[in-house]
Protein backbone atom coordinates (compact mmCIF):
# COMPACT_ATOMS: atom_id res chain seq x y z
CA UNK A 1 0.00 0.00 0.00
CA UNK A 2 1.14 3.54 -0.60
CA UNK A 3 1.98 5.41 2.61
CA UNK A 4 3.79 8.35 4.15
CA UNK A 5 5.70 7.78 7.39
CA UNK A 6 8.52 9.11 9.52
CA UNK A 7 11.01 7.47 11.86
CA UNK A 8 12.50 10.50 13.58
CA UNK A 9 11.24 13.95 14.59
CA UNK A 10 12.10 16.98 12.50
CA UNK A 11 10.82 19.27 9.76
CA UNK A 12 8.36 17.46 7.49
CA UNK A 13 10.43 18.23 4.40
CA UNK A 14 13.37 16.38 5.94
CA UNK A 15 11.73 13.41 7.67
CA UNK A 16 8.57 12.37 5.78
CA UNK A 17 9.05 9.40 3.48
CA UNK A 18 6.66 8.37 0.67
CA UNK A 19 6.67 4.81 -0.57
CA UNK A 20 5.17 1.34 -0.49
CA UNK A 21 4.53 -0.46 2.79
CA UNK A 22 3.16 -3.97 3.36
CA UNK A 23 -0.57 -4.17 4.01
CA UNK A 24 -1.04 -4.68 7.74
CA UNK A 25 -3.12 -7.74 8.61
CA UNK A 26 -5.32 -7.35 11.70
CA UNK A 27 -4.57 -9.54 14.70
CA UNK A 28 -7.35 -11.40 16.51
CA UNK A 29 -9.71 -8.87 18.09
CA UNK A 30 -8.61 -6.08 15.70
CA UNK A 31 -10.17 -4.71 12.51
CA UNK A 32 -8.75 -3.02 9.42
CA UNK A 33 -10.49 0.14 8.22
CA UNK A 34 -10.29 1.82 4.83
CA UNK A 35 -9.09 5.42 4.98
CA UNK A 36 -10.64 7.66 2.35
CA UNK A 37 -9.04 10.96 3.35
CA UNK A 38 -6.50 12.28 5.79
CA UNK A 39 -5.52 15.75 6.87
CA UNK A 40 -2.16 17.21 7.81
CA UNK A 41 -1.75 19.84 10.48
CA UNK A 42 -0.20 22.96 8.89
CA UNK A 43 2.42 22.96 11.64
CA UNK A 44 3.57 19.54 10.41
CA UNK A 45 4.39 20.86 6.95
Amino acid sequence: MRAVWYTRPGPAREVLQLGERPVAEPAPGEVRVRLLASGVNPADT
